[in-house]
């Protein structure tokens, strides 16, 4: 930070100096308002990455006829200087007025506007303008979705634009990932070389696994990849089976079919970002996070049918029971990791026997030094939660499970009260098929807490959001989303997510 704000000062400097040689009438014996220039705002603010243009339309007042000047637009590029160690000014156009369409990073722009006569060589140039860009990819409603063809893209509602940009890998990147989603993944502080110029840096990205064992993350910034099963880890093992990538405290973990992967972030350890210190022989995708332990995790092992864990620094644990004695393998499928955080804390797993059917919660209390499995639940085999196909739970207003069954939701009662009651959905047409269902929330700046009511029809899916009390949604949808392809998952993408405790980290 002291580096560049050094870099931008020297760059004042020079163009304060260079501004003062070009206004001197004793060198070019020429009249200092020859050239004036007008109609340029000392500051703007642009959306990147949306296909904005900057439009800057200045008055220019000369004697010199206009077939002997000349214009140049400069922007002082605070990542490029930066990294190369001295300060540099790109000219960005040559036309008179200012046209240009915006892909600028994240981050304050120093510009300039310079008119020169081509045949004394004179020149006037403008005051420094600022230019502060938002990319219109950092802010919004991710959508993971499988495609027409088979293979995993994503959609992305603009918040600030109330606008569906769809089809971003297809569109804006390298193209669809092969093969139906697995997961996304948003990822702040994430540590990667920066394909521009070789150098570390760090970021928020988006994670996503397919179901052919793909892996890609993208910088959110422009979708650019900045990472793939080739070059994630330190061995570039590339037939581990991917299934997703979490946020933590200290941490960021990569979840993988032979273990949990590492690497610290990038406000801990700037480094090229590669994952290392392998634990356990496996892992899922269900994991659910504990925030009161610095966002230590417990997870399903898919290969040796075991609960595991795994602290803020990446380091790994057995789970036990309440007499600390470890625990054993299980002949279950994970069905869902559920973590809620209303009333207290809650991380418990949905399992279901396969030779049976029945379904039991494995409910674990987490600490700094493990988990401790508390509780093994068996769901009555009547009722909708023994049989729903969609589960989630709520995250900060109440304790209940949420079950979709029948294309109908209910509500489980994770204290063990009352069993189940419907929970009615207004705004759905009967003709839709529900396909997904999450509690998303959001703790910082515009707060929210929605319910997420996923539905198909064809190639279309919608998303209905929902305001709720007490965990109950009330009322109409306040938010709707809707765009083609087969919906996957909804995740929620803010520059202020730098904390885990602002959003949910996990929803499978």
């Amino acid at each position: 930070m002291k580096k560049t704000i050094y870099s931008i000062a020297l760059a004042m400097a020079a163009l304060v100096a260079m501004q003062s040689c070009t206004d001197d009438e004793s060198t070019y014996g020429i009249d200092h308002t020859s050239i004036v220039i007008n109609g340029i705002d000392s500051k703007y603010d642009v959306i990147s990455f949306a296909g904005k243009h900057l439009q800057i339309n200045p008055t220019v007042n000369s004697t010199f006829p206009e077939s002997d000047l000349e214009y140049r637009w400069y922007m002082y590029n605070p990542n490029k200087g930066n990294m190369a160690g001295k300060d540099t000014a790109e000219v960005v156009s040559t036309d008179r007025n200012l046209d240009m369409e915006v892909k600028l990073l994240d981050g304050k722009y120093s510009f300039y506007y310079e008119v020169a006569s081509k045949s004394t060589g004179y020149s006037q140039r403008s005051d420094i303008f600022e230019v502060t860009s938002a990319s219109i990819l950092s802010k919004g409603f991710y959508v993971l979705k499988e495609n027409s063809e088979g293979n995993t893209d994503v959609d992305l509602y603009s918040t600030s634009e109330n606008t569906l940009y769809a089809d971003l890998l297809a569109t804006r990147s390298t193209g669809a990932l092969k093969g139906k989603p697995r997961a996304l993944d948003i990822i702040p502080y994430l540590c990667y070389v920066n394909p521009d110029d070789g150098e570390n840096a760090g970021g928020t990205c988006l994670s996503i696994t397919t179901e052919s064992d793909k892996v890609k993350w993208y910088r959110i910034l422009d979708m650019t990849p900045i990472k793939d099963e080739t070059n994630c880890t330190y061995d570039n093992k590339t037939d581990r089976k991917p299934y997703r990538t979490v946020y933590g405290d200290w941490s960021i973990y990569y979840f993988a079919g032979d273990g949990v992967y590492s690497a610290y972030n990038y406000s801990i350890m700037p480094s090229i970002g590669a994952f290392g210190t392998f634990g356990d022989t496996g892992s899922s995708i269900h994991i659910a996070t504990a925030p009161s332990t610095t966002h230590s995790m417990v997870y399903w092992n898919e290969t040796t049918k075991m609960f595991s864990f795994v602290d803020y620094n990446g380091s790994y644990y057995p789970t036990t029971d309440e007499n600390y004695m470890p625990l054993g393998s299980y002949n279950l499928e994970c069905i869902k990791a559920l973590a809620s955080y209303a009333g207290g804390e809650t991380c418990c797993f949905l399992m279901k026997d396969p030779a049976t059917g029945n379904r039991q919660l494995y409910f674990f209390s987490v600490g700094y030094g493990g988990a401790i499995l508390t509780e093994v639940r068996d769901i009555d085999p009547a009722l909708h939660a023994a049989n729903a196909n969609l589960i989630a739970v709520n995250g900060q207003q109440a304790t209940i499970m949420y079950c979709i069954d029948n294309n109908r939701l209910y509500a489980y009662d994770l204290g063990g009260v009352n069993p189940e009651r419907e929970l009615p959905l207004q705004g759905i047409p009967a003709n839709e098929q529900i396909t997904y269902i999450a509690n998303r929330w959001f703790n910082a700046g515009d707060t929210w807490d929605y319910l997420f009511i996923g539905t198909q029809t064809g190639d279309t899916y919608k998303v209905y959001m929902y305001e709720m009390v007490g965990g109950e949604p009330i009322g109409q949808p306040v938010k709707t989303i809707s765009g083609k392809g087969k919906l996957r998952k909804v995740d929620y993408a803010d520059p202020e997510i730098t904390y885990p405790d602002i959003t949910p980290l996990l929803d499978d």
